[in-house]
C-alpha cells in the first residue's frame, strides 16, 4: 500500500536493516504492512487524524513513532519505558499516540499478531499476565495496520 499520499509530515527513508535491527531488539517480526509503511516514512503524522475507537468514541492520532529519526517520538524509547513498568502487553508494540497520551499498539502475539489496539491510560490498572486479554485498557481497532489506516478520516 503507498502511504506517501496520507502522510502529511513524514521523516527521511530507512533501511531494511533499521527494521531488522528493531525487530532483533524486541524479540518479534513487525508485520509486513507496517514495515512497508516504515520503509515509506520513518514515522510521521498524517492529513487525515480522526479515528473511531468505538461507536460513542473518537480520538485524533497525533503522529505514528519513528524507528531512527528524531523528527517523531522514538518507537525503541516509547517501548522501553513502558515495558519497563509492564504497562503494556509482553509481545506489543507502540506505534503512535494521540494529544491525550493514550497509544496505540500493534500486537505481536500469535493469535492477534498485527492487530491495532487503543490503548487508554486512563483506564490503566496492573495486569494478571502479560498477555494482550489481560489488559483491560486495550480496545481493539483494526485487525491490521493497513485497515487501522482505511479507518483514519
Amino acid at each position: 500500500m503507498p502511504y506517501f499520499d496520507i502522510v502529511k509530515t513524514g521523516s527521511h527513508l530507512i533501511v531494511d536493516s533499521d527494521l531488522s535491527s528493531l525487530e532483533e531488539w524486541i524479540g518479534a517480526p513487525i508485520p509486513p504492512d507496517l514495515r512497508s509503511f516504515y520503509l515509506q516514512s520513518d514515522g510521521g503524522i498524517f492529513t487525515q487524524e480522526t479515528i473511531d475507537i468505538s461507536e460513542t468514541l473518537e480520538t485524533t492520532l497525533n503522529q505514528i513513532f519513528s524507528v531512527v529519526s528524531s523528527q517523531f517520538e522514538n518507537i525503541r524509547v516509547e517501548y522501553h519505558d513502558l515495558k519497563e513498568d509492564n504497562r503494556i502487553p509482553r509481545w506489543c508494540l507502540p506505534i503512535g499516540d494521540d494529544p491525550a497520551g493514550n497509544l496505540f499498539i500493534i500486537s505481536l502475539e500469535d493469535e492477534t499478531y498485527g492487530a491495532i489496539y487503543y490503548w487508554d491510560h486512563e483506564r490503566e490498572q496492573i495486569a494478571e499476565n502479560e498477555t494482550i486479554a489481560a489488559f483491560e485498557n486495550l480496545t481493539l481497532i483494526a485487525d491490521s495496520f493497513s485497515e487501522f489506516v482505511k479507518k483514519i478520516r
